[in-house]
């Protein structure tokens, strides 16, 4: 019966999106091997889905084209995923994820939108086999992960004036951004030990503050471009940093220390 009722309110949600008024969706399922599939096509809607399983395997795919929009999500168990796409200018995405081998895959195009990721537990990802994306101007990503074995794979393209804020804590964690959109900042904090940050960067204008704290972690980073700055803290003991700066007016900095 559940099924039945989320299957019914997904077809109203369908059929509402064809119309140029604002949709609202909410869901809920419990259990496991689950699936939800949403497509919204109007300004101001809403989508509120939350999935729960002791077990595992519940997945949710949507897509929003419009403007205005927001969705929020919430997924606990194990190997659940969560596959967004959002088209259009002033669009949010909140999602939290609680477990283990979850995965979130985010691509996000257009201004002044914002995406916020939150996973908790171990060997989760955000990115899978493609990174987070977001393309064009004034536009944000704040990731926070909280576990073991976890990873992010991040990227910012065209565009100008972007924000990105990652947050790990515990250990073996992994990130890797690829930046291209000019005028962007990123900060990176990792607490914990064996943690792993590996960054690209193109372009002009850039910021970064990065922070690892504990031990034996490392720091791979590559600038090309002009008037970029690097801030990099590492606190602790068996920390690495391999850094190259490539282009013009660029800045680096690096403290290394207990």
């Amino acid at each position: 019966m559940k099924k039945t009722l989320l299957t019914a309110a997904i077809t109203l949600a369908l059929t509402a999106a064809s119309s140029s008024y604002a949709n609202t969706l909410n869901a809920s399922q419990d259990g496991s091997s689950n699936n939800i599939e949403v497509t919204q096509g109007a300004d101001s809607s809403n989508i509120d889905i939350t999935q729960t399983a002791e077990s595992a395997n519940n997945a949710l795919v949507i897509a929003q084209n419009g403007e205005t929009n927001s969705i929020t999500t919430s997924q606990s168990g194990l190997d659940s995923s969560l596959n967004i796409t959002q088209a259009g200018n002033d669009n949010t995405l909140t999602a939290y994820q609680d477990g283990e081998n979850n995965v979130i895959a985010m691509i996000q195009g257009g201004t002044e939108n914002n995406i916020s990721l939150s996973q908790t537990g171990s060997e989760n990802m955000i990115g899978g086999d493609y990174p987070i994306a977001q393309s064009q101007t004034a536009s944000s990503i704040d990731i926070t992960q909280a576990g073991m074995g976890n990873s992010v794979d991040f990227g910012t393209f065209d565009g100008e004036n972007t924000n990105t804020t990652i947050t790990q804590s515990g250990d073996n964690h992994v990130s890797e951004g690829n930046v291209s959109a000019n005028d962007s900042d990123v900060s990176l904090t990792q607490n914990g030990s064996d943690h792993y940050y590996l960054v690209e960067v193109h372009g002009s204008g850039h910021s970064f503050e990065l922070q690892q704290e504990g031990s034996s972690s490392s720091v791979e980073i590559e600038t090309s471009g002009l008037d970029s700055t690097v801030h990099l803290a590492q606190y602790g003991t068996n920390q690495n940093a391999m850094i190259t700066v490539g282009g013009e007016s660029n800045s680096l900095t690096v403290t290394q220390g207990n």
